[in-house]
């Protein structure tokens, strides 16, 4: 069953979409071509939420896929998630802005073994 047709360029995303629970196979293919460049079968389960994405340079593109804690958080705090996305780029420190507070340090790629969950108190922030 086909999800997305749509080219999908950066920041953009599908939001979250209706997949039934098994085994479902993920295709991504390059705009506008039929070639799948990630063809992975990944294992979902009944009520839980995911978010898929697709890291690398498309020569060595690959899916990572993350459980979404969409749990309502405790009481005055937020839920936010961190990640490393940019092959490119070094390991990064992620710091508010207005203060200079960092939240983590040397965060690295790949991020598929340092995925990230914060919970922080609810109000506008600019990273750095």
């Amino acid at each position: 069953m086909k999800q997305n047709s749509a080219a999908l360029t950066y920041p953009n995303n599908t939001g979250y979409l209706d997949v039934e629970e098994g085994m479902r196979n993920f295709k991504i293919n390059v705009a506008g071509t039929p070639t799948s460049v990630i063809n992975a079968d990944i294992s979902l389960t009944k009520d839980a939420n995911y978010s898929v994405f697709a890291i690398n340079a498309v020569s060595n593109i690959s899916a990572v896929v993350f459980t979404d804690d969409l749990s309502t958080p405790a009481s005055g705090k937020a839920h936010v998630r961190f990640l490393h996305l940019s092959p490119t780029a070094p390991a990064v420190d992620i710091a508010v802005a207005s203060s200079g507070a960092v939240v983590l340090e040397m965060y690295p790629f790949p991020m598929e073994l340092h995925s990230h969950h914060s919970m922080l108190e609810p109000t506008i922030l600019m990273f750095a």
